[in-house]
């Protein structure tokens, strides 16, 4: 994307206000710097994955496709042979 493509992307999105309480904002200002991205860039794309229900293209067509005999469910865990984090000692 060029810089005027950028420039017209910038200027034509719709604008959103935000009211958030201090806590918050200086956890989002932290993530934001984290990532090396701007607050505005870094809300939406936040925003973007969270509302984003998209599934990858052919993604509900792999169900079944796995043709290998050796691609087996295996035998149901009983609940009970579970071990406390003491007993791995």
């Amino acid at each position: 994307m060029d810089e005027v493509e950028s420039m017209l992307q910038h200027t034509c999105m719709p604008q959103l206000s935000l009211y958030l309480d201090a806590d918050t904002m200086k956890a989002v200002e932290t993530k934001a710097k984290q990532k090396n991205l701007s607050l505005s860039k870094y809300v939406q794309e936040a925003i973007r994955k969270d509302v984003s229900t998209d599934w990858p293209v052919g993604f509900f067509d792999l169900f079944g496709s796995i043709k290998d005999s050796t691609f087996t469910l295996p035998d149901q865990l009983n609940f009970n042979d579970d071990r406390t984090p003491q007993s791995w000692d």
